[in-house]
Formats: C-alpha cells, structure tokens, sequence
C-alpha cells in the first residue's frame, strides 16, 4: 500500500504531495499523521490519501505514526478539505489550520497540562423568563442552528454559560467565539468562575507553545469550554456539543488573508458534519444571517429586554452644523460638554468612540493644496502628534510608512499647513486640555500593541482608574463596565459614505453596539451622536433601536440589485506595480469568465495602490456557481498575483 502525503514545508503550498510506501502492519488512512524522510531528514506530513497502485518511481517508507497526535477527526479532514476546495485554496494552507507546528512539525517538546479533578458547580444565575426559554429551546429542539437576535444587556453570555454547563454534565464540549482578542479576558475570566481549568483558550497572540499547550487540552476533553477568535473553530474538539458565535454579525469572522473563509460558513460545515448545536448571537445580526432566520434556516430566539428591565440607553443626534451655526467651532457639541462635565461631578464613566486613530486624518497646505499622499499606497499620510515628545510625524496607516510632518508646504514653502480631520490622539487632547483633572485610557492601534495591552486599559477603566476611555473599534462591543452612563460617538460620519453596498449596515451595527455599552446595571445610560448628516436612515434607525427597520430597508434593496443574500458574489483582485496590466490582467479574466447568468463587473480598489502596488478588482455575481466556474478560478489563483475572495464582505 501506499501513500499520498502531504508534507509540513513550503513546497507543499503549490499544491504538492508525496508518495511514500506504507510499512506492512501500519494503520494508516486519510488524515493520519505521520513521520517520513524528506532528503537527509525527518518531516511531518498528514495522508490525504491511500492506494494499492505501485508508483512507476522508487519511493521511501513512513517512519512511524506521529506519537503527539495519531490522526485528525473525519470531520477536521473533511472540514479541511471544504476549505480548500470552496475558498479555492491550497490543501497546506487549509490543513495548516488545524494543526500547530509544534504537533505537525515536529518541533520542540509538548508541555501537557495536569489533568484537573475538580468539578464543575453549577452556575448561579437568575435567569429571565426570555433567556430561560432560549437555553431549554438550544437544548431541547430538534433544531440544530439558532440565531439568538438580543438586545445589548439581554443577558445572551449568561445563556452561553448555561448551555456550557448542561452540555458538560453529557461530557461534551463547547466553542464559544468572540469577535476580538481584546475582549477575551473579560469573557474568560467569567466562564473560568465555574468552568476554572477546565477553560482552553486559544487565539492568534498566544506564543506557539501557549497555543500547543491549549490545543492538547482540547484534544484530550481535558478543555470543556473553548474560548477564543476565529482560529479557535479548528481546535481538536473530541466531543463538539456546540459551536457558539458571540456577535457573529462581526468582520473580523472573516478571515483577510488566503483562504479568505468565513467562520459562520465553516462552523456550518463543522455543524453538518458532527450533528453539534450552531448558535449565534448578536444585537445586531447580519443581514444574510437574519434573512436565515426569517426563512426558516435558524430559528429565531428573540430576547427584547435587557436583565432586571434597565432600558436602553436613550440616544440623542446632535447635528453638527447647527453647532457651527451657534458659533461652537469645537469637537464637542454644547451637550456633551455639560453631559462630560456632570459625568466627572458624579464620579461615573464615559466612553468617547471615533473609528480612526491619529490626530488628524491628513494636514494640507492652504495656499496650495497640497496635502502628503504616502509613497507607497494612494492614500493621505495620517498625521499623529505625540504629547509626550512633542514630535509630530505621518504614518500611512496600511503599510506603516513613517516621516516627519513638514513645517513648510514642501511644494509652494507656505507656513500655512492646517490638519484637518479627528483622529483618537486629538480627541485625547481635547479632553486634556478641557477638562485637566479627568483620567484618560486610549485604545486603539497605537495603544494596543501586544497581547497585554488592552487587558490593561481594560482592567484598569473597569477598576475606575480611568473617568474616560477614548478609542476607535475595539471598544464599541462586549465592555461591560459598571459606571459608564455616557457613550459619545464624536463623529459618525466617518465611514457612512464608503461606495459600498453593505455601509449602511455596518454603521448602524457599530453605532449601536458601542451604544450598548452604556447604562447596563441600574440606571439608563445616555448615547451623544455627533454627526453632519443627522437625516440618514441608518442613523435614525440606531436612535430609536430599531434594528427592523435598517434590515427592511436593506433586504429591499439588496433584493432589487440582486445582492447578497439573493445573489453570491467572488471578488478577483489583480496586483501589478504597472496600474495598466492590473487592468489589462483584469479584462482577460472578464474574457475567460464569461458564462449564461453570471454578472461581471471591474473597478480599481477603493484604495488603489498599497504596498506600491496597484489593485484591480474584477466581481463575479450569481444566483449559484457551478463547478466550472469554480475551476476556472482555480487555474487562473496559480498567478500568484491574484487574490481570491468567495463570498467577500468588503466590496471596495
């Protein structure tokens, strides 16, 4: 007998396997893993498949069975290969998901943790009549995919929890996905109080021997609960119960880099495949996960109340230019300053959110225009100021070019350089200079550096340490802290005109998240949105909480231009330093793609040049795509100039 192996080494990214005879008596099949000679030494590498045909060249024999980990699970192996085949990917990229280095290749020693005895207690929790009914529905219909559509506060982390706990008592384990790494401390430090050791976590800022370590605990069933970002969907689990999506609408559930694959997408294929519990959870569903629900495809738990009837927070529009016209030329409107200016009286929190960094989103010169575009990419340098030094610099926030900000206009030598635009730092600024006695954390990009920054500003605002924490996306979502009755959107502007079909929604599931971290305990909370456009529906929908109201409006729109969830989309990207033959490698894909129901269309990416290459894009859209099609693409994703995206959720 022998073997198709594919080996942990670069090579095999092309696509690559190798045959190698199987030793008489070996059991080996599809997903073993194993050890082989490669040259003058030893690789791992996982059998993708088995034969009895001799091959008409001279082959070597497996070594042995890989001792960490023997075989990965028919459902990892066939999971692995849905990857490959539906986000048009090599097999090593796919199956490199599954596996750490460490257990593939065989590098280092693993570090096994001690196996606890303790048991699990049962959590203490007063349930609602809502939730109570949500987690007997979970764990009790024949139903396999839900969609627990609650408000923010509604109390769907303690339901999480419970179903956790029910599923453990059958031995088996749960998943629980979270949208941002940040948020991972807070999440874990909640579970560990009933599930303690019995808790894995596993994310992409975890050392590969953290993450090793984790691994073998889930491997083992030692781990009953699994914590963790998108990664997290590819651990060993040795009896799935349930595959948990907090805040699944969220975009960082789809993976930026090659296969470019959505975890909902893959936590379905993991449900098909193991009979486990899909559940996704979220305020503010995505619109293709809600048009699910309504036809049928999730079943629907609504939970419309937050825990012990706190409302939600009410939520005021301030428009901006009315504040120009009452000669307030400042960041902050008349009523957030008092708003701020009482919060800090009363010895409570408030959260100030702007989804963009720096001080300035650019600097401009006002006698001739000119404004600093980076080298390297088509977009305005960022300009940052740092209190600290007292240094200003641009940064090119996609691929971190640095230079100093010019003191003169470097085109015409005018001293009339003027920043315009808001970013984190000069909010900071501002409430430094405004209100000299309050305590600021920041967090953003900037900040939040390694693995251990954000648990800090996170630990210390939640203590109290901080009056006002400013910060851009990864604070509008899963905070709970105490003493905030204050969020304040500085801008919601930025981002609401992006020429992309899904904006409207994103805005509104942003803007309503970060206002949901306001009043969660006794009293109502107040949301301040400071915009120039204060009649745009997605805004109005945020104001009154009506998540019906922008899904309606989306649904009917995306029905009439035949969108998402009507249609399927493929984004082509074609990179060349030459702006032309992206273009020209773009038509030719037109050419070669062209086929009865198939829409096509091409435009330069919204940012065109990045990393001082120019972007084409080239959209493919369908009610289904066949199998051709799919193989067309395929042939062409060889170059490796191409960029493949199924089912893309940024069209720009």
């Amino acid at each position: 007998m022998y073997a198709e192996i594919l080996l942990n080494q670069k090579y095999s990214n092309l696509g690559k396997s190798f045959t190698y005879e199987i030793p008489e008596g070996m059991n080996v099949k599809k997903g073993t893993l194993v050890i082989v000679p490669y040259l003058n030494k030893k690789l791992g590498g996982i059998v993708t498949n088995t034969t009895d045909t001799k091959p008409s060249f001279k082959t070597r024999q497996i070594i042995k069975i890989n001792d960490s980990y023997p075989s990965m699970q028919d459902w990892q192996f066939e999971t692995a290969k849905f990857i490959s085949d539906y986000y048009i990917s090599s097999d090593y990229k796919a199956f490199k998901m599954f596996l750490p280095d460490k257990i593939w290749g065989l590098k280092g020693k693993m570090i096994r943790e001690k196996k606890s005895t303790s048991k699990i207690p049962a959590p203490k929790l007063k349930m609602t009549k809502e939730q109570k009914a949500a987690t007997a529905s979970i764990l009790n219909d024949s139903a396999n995919k839900f969609l627990i559509h609650g408000v923010t506060g509604s109390g769907k982390t303690e339901i999480y929890l419970n179903i956790a706990y029910e599923l453990s008592k059958q031995n088996k384990q749960t998943l629980i996905l979270i949208p941002e790494i940040s948020l991972t401390p807070q999440t874990e430090n909640y579970f560990k109080k009933i599930f303690k050791n019995k808790t894995a976590i596993i994310h992409s800022n975890l050392t590969a021997t953290q993450r090793t370590t984790q691994w073998l605990k889930i491997a083992s069933g030692e781990a009953v609960v699994t914590i963790g970002s998108r990664s997290a969907i590819f651990s060993p689990f040795k009896n799935l119960g349930a595959i948990i999506i907090d805040e699944e609408h969220d975009l960082s559930y789809k993976q930026d880099q090659s296969p470019r694959y959505d975890t909902r997408t893959v936590a379905e294929k993991i449900a098909q495949l193991t009979g486990t519990k899909l559940i996704l959870g979220s305020a503010t569903p995505s619109v293709e996960t809600f048009h699910k629900a309504q036809n049928n495809e999730y079943k629907l738990l609504e939970l419309p109340e937050r825990i012990g009837s706190t409302p939600l927070p009410e939520i005021k529009i301030v428009d901006m230019r009315e504040e120009l016209r009452a000669g307030n030329f400042g960041i902050f409107s008349r009523e957030l300053h008092e708003k701020l200016t009482k919060i800090l009286k009363d010895r409570r929190q408030a959260i100030l959110f702007l989804n963009r960094r720096g001080t300035a989103s650019s600097i401009t010169c006002r006698e001739c225009g000119y404004s600093p575009e980076c080298e390297n990419c088509s977009v305005k340098m960022t300009y940052h100021y740092s209190i600290k030094n007292g240094k200003s610099i641009l940064i090119c926030h996609h691929c971190g070019n640095k230079k100093p900000s010019p003191l003169s206009c470097p085109t015409c030598g005018s001293i009339r350089i003027k920043n315009i635009g808001l970013g984190t730092e000069r909010i900071e600024q501002e409430i430094c200079t405004t209100f000299p006695s309050a305590k600021v954390l920041r967090a953003d990009k900037d900040t939040v550096k390694t693995r251990d920054d954000f648990p800090l500003i996170y630990k210390k605002f939640h203590q109290h340490e901080a009056d006002i924490l400013i910060g851009t996306q990864m604070i509008s979502k899963g905070l709970d802290i105490e003493k905030v009755d204050l969020v304040a959107v500085i801008m919601a502007d930025v981002g609401l005109h992006i020429p992309d079909f899904r904006s409207q929604e994103f805005i509104f599931n942003t803007l309503s998240q970060v206002s949901g971290r306001a009043g969660r305990r006794d009293l109502q909370g107040s949301v301040i949105i400071q915009t120039y456009v204060p009649d745009n529906f997605a805004l109005k929908a945020v104001k009154d909480h009506n998540y019906q109201l922008m899904y309606e409006q989306e649904i009917t729109s995306r029905k009439r231009l035949n969108l998402p969830p009507f249609y399927k989309i493929i984004k082509l990207t074609y990179t060349d330093p030459d702006f032309e033959k992206a273009k020209q490698k773009a038509a030719e894909a037109h050419k070669k793609l062209e086929s009865k129901g198939i829409e096509i269309t091409s435009a330069p990416a919204l940012i065109s040049k990045k990393h001082s290459k120019y972007h084409y894009n080239l959209f493919i859209k369908a009610k289904e795509f066949d199998k051709e099609i799919f193989q067309r693409i395929k042939d062409m994703s060889a170059d490796e100039n191409i960029r493949v995206d199924i089912d893309p959720l940024i069209t720009i």
